[in-house]
């Protein structure tokens, strides 16, 4: 079975559209609700290439398809997932069947070296496979640094947001360990 977009236009809310000026989480103007969108012919490259995860994971059922669970996948890469969250269903990845879908995606992507980003109102949680972390608000030029760390009780995945002015510092303190061979 293909799936299609139909009813659904909610990547034309949650999405940046830059070609048009859209800002992320504004409906865009160009949605007309009977028939979705009123410049489908000569929508910009961005919105032609743009191909949500429920569109392209036949895995994905209609549950999530994005007007129904209020969340748009996006495969950032093979290996990131970000999932942006509509501003009108707050906390609807927590519940169920989102919530333990996202911790099984998320323990692919770990392995794969990658994660999935939850963004819902301008902040990040980040789903590992057994449990959330909070990050609070991205900035532009923020990175999300994700390893493992010894603890006590064996190894442990941990996540922190690097601020674009530290990621200068966190470089070279890197590039320094690489050099004595840390």
């Amino acid at each position: 079975m293909v799936k299609e977009c139909g009813d659904c236009t909610l990547c034309c809310k949650l999405l940046q559209v830059s070609e048009l000026e859209k800002p992320q989480g504004r409906l865009c103007v160009h949605v007309d609700g009977s028939k979705g969108c009123a410049i489908y012919s000569e929508r910009p490259q961005s919105c032609r290439s743009f191909h949500c995860l429920w569109l392209m994971d036949p895995h994905l059922d209609e549950a999530w398809k994005p007007n129904n669970c209020k969340m748009v996948l996006v495969a950032e890469s093979d290996r990131h997932v970000v999932v942006q969250v509509d501003d009108g269903a707050s906390q609807s990845w927590r519940r169920e069947p989102y919530f333990s879908a996202l911790r099984k995606m998320s323990a692919k992507a770990v392995e794969a070296g990658g994660m999935v980003t939850v963004m819902e109102n301008g902040e990040a949680t980040v789903i590992l496979p057994e449990r959330g972390v909070y990050l609070g608000k991205l900035e532009s030029g923020d990175r999300i640094l994700m390893g493992k760390v010894q603890t006590p009780e064996g190894p442990r995945i941990e996540v922190t947001k690097l601020k674009a002015d530290q990621l200068g510092a966190y470089n070279a303190a890197k590039a320094g360990q690489a050099k004595s061979g840390k």
